[in-house]
């Protein structure tokens, strides 16, 4: 969304953080994947379900906080949320994710200074989208967090703040 908009509204962009963008590329496998897994976790909330989830966001496990994991198991087993999560998981559509994504060259439109987490540790799929759009940005810089996975900021905060914040600064 935040690329969307800056490639939209250049003037109104001052630089981006993109954590493991998915912008770019569909991989069918992997929507279906999240779609099956989010929504087996809403239909079946259970703890496992709800911790193979954390699985793929969260790298090391002792940042997969039972708190964490209790709050978005009870969220899940809310009625609300069983009766919306195909609106939440809308982006896995094949349809809706194809009408959103960045062509590249929209990509090397983007004019804005832009930082792209690139978190080693998170799906193959974002890792690749992230080195692959890095390479269309013209004013593109890389944080590099290989002990990482999907939820980057939250793993290492300090790691990723000592970078963004000057960043976003442009210090």
């Amino acid at each position: 969304m935040a690329a969307r908009f800056a490639v939209d509204h250049p003037e109104r962009t001052g630089r981006l953080v993109l954590n493991s963008p998915a912008g770019l590329v569909a991989n069918p496998e992997n929507m279906a994947r999240i779609k099956r897994q989010r929504t087996a976790a809403v239909n079946e909330a259970d703890w496992d379900s709800m911790k193979a989830i954390f699985d793929h966001l969260i790298a090391e496990e002792r940042n997969r906080i039972d708190d964490l994991i209790a709050l978005r198991l009870s969220i899940y087993r809310r009625e609300d949320t069983r009766a919306t999560i195909s609106h939440l998981l809308t982006l896995q559509e094949p349809e809706v994710r194809e009408r959103n994504l960045l062509t590249e060259d929209e990509w090397r439109s983007l004019q804005a200074p832009t930082l792209v987490v690139a978190a080693g540790k998170d799906h193959a799929d974002y890792t690749t989208t992230a080195r692959r759009i890095l390479a269309l940005l013209p004013h593109g810089e890389v944080l590099e967090m290989p002990h990482v996975a999907h939820w980057a900021p939250f793993e290492d905060p300090d790691a990723f703040l000592a970078r963004a914040i000057p960043f976003l600064r442009a210090e």
